[in-house]
């Protein structure tokens, strides 16, 4: 399957403090304005728990994916594996297809019909020409 990312959801409380932050960073009557964060800070602040990453990763690990990265910002993780173990670790269908040359793929979470999530990822060689062209 190639390289996916998976995008972590911080909690709600997070979230909304995120959003405040966000506000004040473009407000320039807070003293907050344009004192932006490092990754590492913003993942320390708004980003899931490194106990909850950690958790994750191994339990990706142990269902064979191969983690590629998880960024200090803490809102996703990059791995790669197959179709077998994406459908085997997430009791999901996969299915493929190209757009304007690009390859996307989507699961439907089979286990819970009102969870439908939607993944779309390129493999290495797309993301890469895609990189390129930026």
């Amino acid at each position: 399957m190639g390289r996916m990312i998976l995008l972590l959801k911080p909690s709600d409380d997070k979230q909304k403090s995120l959003a405040a932050f966000m506000d004040q960073l473009h407000d320039r009557k807070s003293p907050l304005y344009h004192q932006w964060l490092t990754p590492d800070e913003y993942g320390q602040r708004f980003g899931v728990a490194d106990a909850d990453v950690q958790a994750l990763t191994t339990w990706l690990q142990s269902k064979g994916f191969k983690i590629e990265d998880a960024p200090p910002s803490r809102n996703v993780i990059v791995l790669s594996g197959t179709a077998g173990q994406m459908r085997q670790a997430f009791h999901a269908e996969i299915h493929s297809f190209n757009v304007n040359g690009e390859r996307h793929g989507s699961c439907q979470k089979q286990s819970d019909k009102q969870c439908v999530e939607t993944c779309r990822w390129r493999d290495q060689q797309s993301e890469s020409a895609r990189l390129q062209r930026l």
